[in-house]
């Protein structure tokens, strides 16, 4: 009985990526080349995360940075930018 449901398993798994074969071959996009993704000799190049709030130009090679950059508390731009803000009387 095992055997029958390891066969049906293997014969879909099949189909599968015969239909993924498939779709991939008519797709209308071209898949990504390596030389747009060759940064340099050692490797693709890394993202470079940029602070775009007002004129703040600092590149950061991690995305946490740049968060931590943006709200920080005391010198982010988030809060500089709420701390003239005057508070709601609701």
């Amino acid at each position: 009985m095992k055997t029958a449901w390891e066969e049906k398993a293997a014969r879909m798994n099949e189909e599968a990526a015969a239909k993924l074969a498939e779709a991939e071959a008519n797709c209308p996009s071209p898949a990504p080349s390596n030389t747009s993704l060759a940064g340099n000799a050692a490797g693709p190049a890394e993202p470079v995360w940029e602070c775009c709030w007002d004129n703040c130009d600092w590149q950061f090679e991690d995305s946490a940075d740049c968060v931590e950059h943006t709200v920080a508390e005391g010198t982010g731009h988030v809060y500089q930018t709420f701390q003239g803000v005057p508070a709601s009387g609701k």
